[in-house]
């Protein structure tokens, strides 16, 4: 068979091609099912191809742009983003109150969801947060060490599958926040070692919250919203059963919640959940 595709992967002999191509790739002729294996892997890393994205979204953002709109939520106003994020932060509020709590946010992108959690509890001693885009990163740090000081917020360059590397200290956190990460992972074995990570490197009796995750059970629904919402296609997302968070080892059962239910207003909601877990 064959096929043409305007991929821009870079030529190499596993690709087939024309040899001494040394541009990208437009019109690659496969001449067997096994000639196209390097790209279709390529093509099929999710997390690598957003990472692009958010790069070259934080590299170009300018200094005084807003943090929700550096993270792709730009059809709020501060205070809209601002209203929701507290909203999906009333279950740990108790937690997020107590005096010298220590939070980790996982996939933190330039700090928007930081940044209202910090505003919104004084009592926090000390903030960490960890993404895989490090101009986003370089972002977070900017901007809330500034507004919130260095000793109480850290932001490091890092894969969320390396937690147990990027945390290898005694000290564990009360709260782990991740908010818009599950939908840029690669595989559901991949979601499941990286909330398992999260639930590691909490204190007995702590809290995890993971948000923003698209539901399964309502792929379809969510495919046909974005077709219309998204003029522009790009990478595609992951979509996670809601059972793989009532199986997160040493958690106690997972409170589902869906963000139409919380009355949230924004276009992807109606297809997205938060989960609210707690460790043994």
């Amino acid at each position: 068979f064959c096929c043409s595709v305007g991929s821009a992967v870079p030529h190499d002999l596993e690709l087939g091609g024309e040899p001494g191509w040394a541009g990208p790739i437009d019109g690659v002729w496969l001449y067997n099912f096994d000639m196209g294996k390097k790209m279709l892997r390529s093509l099929s890393n999710r997390g690598g191809r957003w990472l692009q994205i958010y790069d070259r979204i934080a590299n170009t953002a300018a200094a005084d742009v807003p943090l929700h709109v550096v993270g792709g939520y730009q059809m709020f106003t501060k205070e809209q983003w601002v209203e929701q994020t507290l909203k999906l932060l009333e279950p740990l509020q108790a937690a997020l109150s107590l005096p010298g709590c220590r939070v980790l946010e996982v996939g933190i992108g330039a700090g928007a969801f930081a940044e209202v959690i910090l505003q919104s509890f004084p009592n926090i001693s000390s903030f960490c947060g960890v993404d895989y885009s490090a101009p986003a990163v370089e972002i977070a740090n900017s901007r809330l060490r500034e507004e919130f000081g260095e000793s109480k917020f850290t932001g490091m360059a890092g894969n969320a599958a390396d937690l147990k590397v990027l945390m290898a200290t005694e000290e564990k956190f009360d709260v782990v926040v991740s908010f818009g990460l599950t939908q840029y992972l690669d595989s559901i074995s991949t979601v499941e070692d990286c909330l398992a990570q999260m639930v590691s490197v909490l204190k007995p009796a702590g809290h995890l919250y993971v948000g923003e995750v698209n539901d399964e059970a309502k792929r379809e629904a969510a495919l046909a919203k974005r077709s219309s919402t998204h003029k522009q296609a790009g990478p595609d997302h992951m979509y996670i059963p809601q059972e793989i968070f009532h199986r997160v080892p040493e958690t106690n059962n997972a409170s589902i919640v869906q963000h139409e239910k919380l009355g949230l207003t924004y276009p992807t909601a109606s297809y997205r959940y938060s989960a609210y877990l707690t460790k043994e």
